[in-house]
């Protein structure tokens, strides 16, 4: 076998391989080094170089070898301190004393966000009713959901899951807690689709979901604006006071605020004579730029051939609105003057009457008001529920328990008022039942009672007798003003032109006897 030689050594070679090994190592160490710390340090302190300028001069500082000794200024936390205005104020310009300062703006609304939307006005726009080629399909969920009525309008079913989607990235409310009278709107265009959904919960708390190019939507909360606002008007009666209200421009819901003043003391519906004129200050509530309903009379005259001068002003007792004479005399009573509209008196308070079925005398402890069956029975007055009930001979019985130890009855009722419960408070003119012929009783009417401190009471006389009590001697001058007040503002509406009215008549007692369904109403 052949051997190869081995290769031919130079000389020295050995020793040039080592040294030059040993350089790559110490460039590479010195790289390291240079990275970490050497670079570092000479960012830092061109860093630091214009806080040494801030702070100008020198500043005492440890040496590499520990010696202490004076040097330029550094960046250590020794030199910094807490800006002033002065610092602050790069123009060198002093600000004028007493510059107010700019309002802060107003917290923004989901619906003003919306409007900055890019496109707003042309991809998002709200639709219209009357809109060309926008019909509008609105009513209450029902028992419906969402999809149910999308469904049923025949609209495009894709924008179901959208509005949905939009509905649940805001918050604003959940599809399954919708309401059964909550309402709803759809905007539907010509092709079927659903260019807005509306949910109107109440008439302040409304949702939009409105189309947003092809397929999406923008959901947010409407800024539905309420405004209070006093409307005074004058008048002359041309026919009924009611027909005369509206003729003035008022809604025919006002006849009902002013029989709810009168009615205990003065009646409009039999007393009003053409030519008769009035005047009143009323404050409103509109939303959303629509007139909602009237809140209360702020003030009321009138001035009739039969009733003479009347005038009530409103003022708050004990959070209470109730209404006073130009004296301060209540021109309101404390009860109503009949539970309900009845057509006769069949019996009227009697110790000593005969019944009529049971043929022996038995005391009559109320009045009996002959009345059609269903007609509505309201409460006298302010009290708390203390029974309602089958009873026996009373038939279904209303019981309610007032102030002073006083108990009115409501008996051979068809038919109670809903959500009726016991212990629960009633207001004076509360719906309490409807008149029947329940228990022992020859045909439909109301058996009337009221008893005083464990007696009965003939309720017709005790009726009369009660009236409101008048201002407060402590608040009398308060309502004066009041008075001067509103007297200023109705003279700015001129009234009318008719007959001298009758002079001033007292406020004359509530008959118990026929009585209109307004007189009776709450």
């Amino acid at each position: 076998m052949r051997r190869v030689p081995p290769p031919p050594v130079r000389p020295g070679g050995g020793e040039d391989e080592v040294r030059g090994h040993r350089v790559f190592v110490f460039a590479c160490v010195g790289l390291v080094f240079a990275s970490v710390f050497a670079v570092p340090a000479v960012f830092l302190r061109a860093r630091s170089a214009p806080a040494a300028a801030r702070g100008g001069g020198t500043t005492v500082g440890v040496g590499a070898d520990g010696a202490v000794g004076a040097g330029p200024a550094a960046a250590t936390p020794a030199t910094l301190h807490a800006l002033t205005e002065d610092d602050l104020n790069a123009v060198g310009e002093e600000e004028e004393e007493g510059t107010p300062l700019p309002p802060a703006p107003p917290p923004q609304t989901m619906s003003d966000a919306c409007k900055k939307i890019p496109g707003y006005g042309t991809i998002f726009v709200e639709p219209q009713e009357g809109e060309e080629g926008i019909r509008v399909l609105e009513g209450k969920f029902g028992r419906r959901t969402f999809f149910q009525v999308v469904k049923e309008a025949g609209a495009n079913l894709e924008a179901v899951q959208a509005i949905s989607d939009a509905v649940k990235r805001t918050g604003l409310f959940d599809f399954r807690r919708i309401q059964p009278d909550d309402q709803y709107r759809l905007f539907l265009d010509a092709d079927g689709d659903v260019r807005m959904f509306e949910l109107a919960r109440s008439d302040t708390d409304v949702y939009h979901a409105v189309r947003v190019g092809e397929a999406s939507y923008v959901a947010h909360r409407v800024d539905v604006p309420v405004e209070q606002r006093v409307t005074r008007v004058a008048g002359r009666v041309e026919g009924s006071l009611a027909h005369s209200l509206t003729a003035a421009g008022l809604d025919a819901s006002i006849g009902s605020l002013l029989t709810d003043i009168f009615s205990y003391s003065v009646n409009f519906s039999r007393d009003a004579r053409g030519g008769d004129r009035f005047r009143l200050a009323v404050e409103e509530q509109w939303i959303g730029g629509r007139f909602r309903k009237y809140t209360r009379v702020l003030a009321f005259e009138y001035y009739g051939s039969v009733v003479g001068t009347v005038r009530a002003y409103a003022f708050e007792i004990d959070g209470k609105t109730r209404y006073f004479a130009a004296d301060g005399s209540s021109v309101q009573r404390v009860f109503l003057s009949a539970p309900c509209a009845y057509e006769a008196i069949s019996s009227r308070f009697d110790p000593q009457r005969m019944h009529p079925i049971l043929h022996r005398r038995m005391p009559h402890e109320g009045i009996d008001l002959v009345a059609p069956t269903g007609t509505p029975v309201y409460a006298i007055s302010d009290g708390t529920l203390a029974f309602h009930g089958e009873k026996g001979p009373n038939g279904n019985l209303v019981v309610i328990e007032h102030s002073g130890g006083m108990f009115s009855y409501y008996a051979h009722l068809s038919a109670y008022a809903p959500r009726l419960r016991d212990g629960a408070p009633v207001q004076h003119g509360q719906l309490v039942g409807y008149v029947g012929s329940t228990g022992r009783s020859t045909g439909p009417h109301l058996h009337f009672g009221i008893k005083v401190n464990g007696e009965f009471v003939d309720p017709e006389s005790y009726i009369k007798s009660r009236r409101a009590q008048p201002v407060p001697a402590d608040r009398m001058a308060e309502f004066q003003e009041l008075v001067a007040q509103v007297d200023r503002e109705l003279g700015s509406v001129a009234l009318p032109e008719g007959p001298a009215p009758a002079p001033t008549a007292a406020i004359p007692a509530p008959e118990v006897g026929r009585v209109s369904g307004a007189d009776a109403g709450p």
